[in-house]
């Protein structure tokens, strides 16, 4: 696993104006496996997936990171696919050359916190990023291939049902299935939204 502070730790030309987060990400940092070669492309760091878990510290660094992986050829860093813009293939040739794919862990735009006023949320970071792609694309109709996961996305409740089947039938055996469950209510942890 690689973050934005281990890449920016090891190559802070990558985005510039991050250097107020120096001491953060120095902090968080650990050594990539590999650098960013682009004289080698081959040699250069390999991002297989892509995956916002929190909300972004840094949204400047992440986004342009996103965004470099996005327009990689097979998630190759310091590379552009040369299918990028090509009218002739599927979404005008962009995530069209093996780049890594997008999940984000949460949906919530706005979450409540000690200010008087709700907060954006990894919500606002996917929407900004939206923007951006939709800028660095400019064309209408390329789609920024996504899988969002948590409340209220299917995934998150299929895998909340399929782990409390599991326990109710450990719990109770043949009984769980003689009498499954009738209704499950889910309790939303977010006031601000």
């Amino acid at each position: 696993m690689v973050t934005p502070s281990d890449i920016f730790n090891q190559h802070p030309e990558v985005w510039q104006f991050s250097q107020p987060f120096s001491a953060y990400h120095k902090g968080n940092a650990k050594p990539l496996p590999r650098g960013i070669d682009t004289t080698h492309p081959d040699k250069s760091l390999k991002i297989d997936a892509i995956f916002v878990y929190n909300d972004p510290r840094d949204w400047g660094l992440d986004i342009t990171l996103i965004i470099d992986c996005l327009l990689s050829q097979r998630g190759l860093l310091g590379t552009l696919s040369p299918k990028n813009n090509d009218p002739s293939l599927p979404n005008r040739g962009f995530l069209q050359d093996g780049q890594p794919p997008l999940y984000f862990s949460n949906p919530d735009l706005w979450f409540a916190s000690d200010f008087a006023l709700s907060r954006m949320g990894q919500g606002g970071f996917r929407e900004a990023l939206e923007g951006v792609w939709s800028a660095v694309t400019g064309h209408q109709g390329v789609k920024l291939e996504k899988t969002v996961i948590g409340k209220p996305y299917r995934e998150t409740y299929l895998f909340a049902e399929k782990k409390l089947q599991a326990h109710r039938t450990a719990l109770f055996g043949q009984e769980a299935e003689r009498n499954p469950l009738r209704h499950v209510f889910m309790v939303g942890d977010n006031p601000g939204k």
